[in-house]
């Protein structure tokens, strides 16, 4: 619904904007109380991604499907007119090539006013004309708190991310999923540069992000796995196989079907028997032996089109497996035979 999204919005909107107050706060409180000590301070400050928050946000798939319309930038505060005055003194500065000076005035004008977003652009430009590009991409990230613009954070992402800032790179890639919840790219470039870095709790909630929007998605689901296995999340891991069984068993009840990677008919629809012997197997180590046999009997026989044989689960033994004897007909006519 149009009112839903636009409520999401704002609220997402809110949020940043709640991160960037902080950050200013931050910086405040460890500065020496002047324009240029506060911006000295800030590049003490890590910019590292509350995993908490992101969890919080995995909300449910309503967004599904749904077209974001492309985010204009958002209006700031009313400028006083002394800010308004300094910020034309630091532009004319910037046209003399007087650097310093102009850092300066935008540093006095930031101390005024923080959410002056042309004020951080233009600092940013300074430090980029210095060669200290570092400095001018976290200043470009602060100004992109107040501008909301899913394309500045991917642009400023891809910036971080080729100069080596990491955490920087995956707070900006955060910042993608909270305006742009069906923006699966960033998530998956997300959770990719997590766990190139080994931080696994957040490849983590990110990749369950990513199911939340592709649920049952195998390719996402075969890059869980050893990550979940890695925290201990065995439970976890299992159910999603499960669940994730239990979808193609009956999205494809011949036991074959287009695989959506790849547009082939394959076993299973893409889940095949190498997912059966992991989810066994995650089943086998968490000693529910039962279940273990369970899918093996049954994802088997189903990979083998005599998914209708239910018969065969009144056997408590493997009868179901042996080679028929010859001329003896096991199941229906017709029926693709046991034990093959």
């Amino acid at each position: 619904m149009p009112g839903e999204a636009d409520a999401e919005d704002t609220q997402a909107e809110t949020a940043i904007e709640g991160d960037f107050d902080r950050l200013i706060q931050n910086i405040r409180d460890a500065s020496d109380g002047s324009s240029s000590g506060m911006l000295n301070k800030m590049w003490d400050i890590s910019l590292e991604e509350r995993e908490a928050e992101f969890k919080d946000d995995l909300r449910e798939a309503s967004g599904v499907g749904r077209t974001k319309k492309k985010r204009g930038r958002k209006r700031g505060p009313v400028l006083s007119q002394q800010v308004r005055a300094l910020i034309g003194e630091g532009n004319q500065a910037y046209v003399d090539a007087d650097v310093p000076e102009t850092i300066r005035i935008m540093q006095e004008v930031i101390r005024i006013e923080p959410r002056a977003a042309p004020a951080w652009s233009v600092l940013a430009q300074c430090y980029d004309d210095t060669g200290d590009s570092g400095k001018g991409l976290q200043l470009r990230i602060m100004a992109a708190h107040l501008n909301h613009d899913a394309d500045e954070w991917a642009e400023l992402a891809q910036k971080s991310r080729a100069l080596g800032y990491n955490q920087q790179a995956l707070y900006c890639y955060g910042k993608i999923y909270h305006l742009d919840p069906t923006n699966v790219n960033a998530l998956w470039d997300r959770a990719s540069l997590a766990k190139e870095i080994n931080d696994l709790k957040t490849a983590r909630s990110t990749m369950l992000a990513m199911l939340k929007r592709l649920p049952h998605h195998l390719p996402v689901l075969d890059e869980l796995r050893p990550i979940l296995i890695e925290l201990s999340d065995l439970a976890l891991c299992s159910d999603l196989f499960q669940h994730a069984f239990d979808h193609y068993h009956a999205a494809f009840p011949s036991g074959r079907g287009m695989d959506p990677e790849t547009g082939a008919e394959v076993p299973g629809g893409g889940f095949g028997l190498m997912h059966l012997l992991v989810l066994a197997d995650l089943y086998n180590t968490l000693s529910q032996y039962g279940k273990a046999v369970e899918v093996i009997r049954k994802g088997c026989r189903w990979l083998q089109g005599r998914a209708a044989q239910k018969l065969w689960d009144a056997c408590e033994d493997d009868r179901e497996w042996d080679a028929p004897e010859s001329g003896m007909q096991r199941g229906g006519e017709g029926e693709v035979q046991p034990g093959m």
